[in-house]
């Protein structure tokens, strides 16, 4: 992902700034068996600019959720989203429903 022209890399986060329980014996030493909320930034084709909730930014891949556009709310893990999460029906915006994914979801214009 790039992001002003310079390569962003997800960031390396703590497993227990996320309230996850994990011992390194018993749990996954790669992530931590975390899924983390995260809300697109700057939308690309393979990957996407994402921050979770303390502020942290890093390049998420959304191959498995494609389209994706700006404020969209996704699930993580390790480094790829893998659901969306329900939109803020306060934030939605009329192009987050024109999308054809949105119109299976229920998510219609009115």
């Amino acid at each position: 992902m790039t992001a002003g022209g310079a390569r962003v890399e997800l960031p390396t986060y703590d497993p227990q700034s996320y309230g996850a329980v994990c011992a390194t014996v018993d749990g996954c030493l790669v992530c931590g068996d975390v899924a983390v909320p995260v809300t697109v930034i700057e939308p690309g084709e393979a990957d996407a600019l994402c921050e979770d909730e303390h502020g942290a930014r890093g390049a998420v891949g959304v191959e498995l959720v494609v389209p994706v556009i700006q404020g969209d709310r996704l699930l993580v893990h390790g480094g790829v989203a893998i659901s969306r999460l329900a939109p803020d029906r306060a934030g939605d915006s009329p192009e987050r429903s024109d999308r054809p994914h949105d119109r299976a979801q229920g998510r219609e214009s009115a």
